[in-house]
């Protein structure tokens, strides 16, 4: 049974929160108003996006990867408040 649970929780990726990720967002954005925070957060996305377009094919996408999906959770939780 505990074979299974590690074995799953091994596949499962741990989920970083923006604020771990982006600094300017940790320190400044967060304490604006929801709004803000997430035109921020939207603006962030499509510049994420855009720059993982125009990345070669050896170079590492998974930082940009994590603040994307870290973006798009922030304002998932931000709309349910």
């Amino acid at each position: 049974m505990f074979d299974k649970l590690t074995d799953y929780l091994k596949q499962k990726p741990r989920t970083v929160c923006l604020s771990e990720l982006d600094r300017l967002y940790k320190d400044t954005i967060s304490c604006l108003t929801t709004d803000i925070r997430t035109a921020y957060c939207q603006r962030l996305m499509e510049r994420t996006r855009y720059d993982l377009g125009n990345m070669g094919v050896n170079e590492k996408r998974e930082p940009l990867e994590q603040l994307l999906l870290a973006a798009e959770r922030e304002i998932c939780n931000l709309s349910t408040r």
